[in-house]
């Protein structure tokens, strides 16, 4: 019943799928960043200004991982260790979308802008958990060709999971 009265409504229902998968994966951003008060505060600055757009997660991460950077640049070291447990719980749980948006839209991005700005990527493994630090370990063999790209999306697929 439910799936013809969907069919009738197809393009309501789909805006509501689209919704629900955007508050799900806001969720999962939100708790990266809300992870350490200083970010959090960031965050809602980042929210109110005219680059955050809400349906693009990835850009999202990718300001957070900017933000880390330049703070790691800066010698902040022990505030970022909270924002590490949310990523490695976040990661434990994660379905095929989550972790493709940790994976590639967080810790690719972290390491891409981390060499960029001369930041060794050696400097981030205190705070790795086991799980982020494999995908750390996947993203850099991906960077040094010891992994294809095909190789590595099978990673990041990981094992399929329901999303919630």
């Amino acid at each position: 019943m439910l799936s013809r009265f969907c069919k009738i409504l197809s393009p309501l229902c789909a805006g509501m799928a689209v919704r629900a998968i955007t508050n799900r994966v806001d969720d999962v951003v939100v708790r990266l960043w809300k992870a350490n008060p200083d970010l959090s505060t960031a965050w809602e600055q980042y929210r109110g200004s005219s680059d955050y757009k809400a349906d693009q997660p990835y850009n999202s991460l990718a300001e957070l991982a900017h933000r880390l950077v330049d703070g790691r640049s800066a010698g902040m070291s022990t505030e970022l260790k909270p924002v590490f447990l949310e990523l490695e719980d976040a990661l434990s749980g994660a379905d095929q979308r989550d972790r493709n948006l940790l994976i590639v839209g967080f810790i690719e991005d972290l390491q891409n802008i981390s060499m960029n700005r001369g930041v060794p990527l050696r400097d981030w493994d205190r705070w790795l958990g086991p799980i982020t630090r494999e995908a750390w370990s996947q993203v850099e063999k991906l960077w040094s060709g010891e992994i294809t790209p095909a190789e590595f999306n099978q990673y990041v697929d990981g094992p399929e999971k329901e999303a919630p």
